[in-house]
């Protein structure tokens, strides 16, 4: 979601001030054509390509295979941080009593973006045994 505080220049050289502030919720771009916006990527493919600054460029089966692959490289990275944070915790079992981790909170915390940091560990790892949660 665009913030009010990002600026940039017009896209395609529209006349206007040298910077333009976002709408937070992208609407005002998306009427005036600087947005595209589509319910399906095979949708959003065919807007673009027929788009003046694409030249007819945009392969739909391109852009859905180019999507397919990040998502699946976003899985495997999570699913090998998930891993690592279960080995961790199964392997710190006799200082923590517990073998598990709190993987609701460890996605709550990356659905927010919130960098993975000693206060993001400390929320979903176990606690040495006689220390209190916080």
């Amino acid at each position: 979601m665009a913030s009010l505080h990002w600026t940039c220049s017009p896209p395609g050289g529209v006349p206007g001030p040298i910077y333009y502030s976002w709408s937070q919720d992208n609407l005002t771009e998306i009427d005036r054509g600087w947005v595209i916006k589509a319910s399906t990527l095979e949708e959003l493919a065919n807007k673009i390509r027929v788009d003046a600054d694409n030249g007819g460029l945009m392969q739909p089966s391109i852009l859905a295979e180019t999507v397919k692959n990040y998502n699946r490289h976003w899985l495997a990275a999570n699913m090998s941080t998930e891993a690592f944070m279960g080995f961790h915790a199964f392997n710190a079992k006799k200082i923590t009593g517990r073998d598990v981790i709190d993987f609701v909170e460890y996605r709550r915390l990356t659905a927010q973006g919130k960098p993975v940091d000693e206060a993001f560990m400390e929320a979903v790892l176990a606690k040495p045994k006689g220390e209190a949660v916080r």
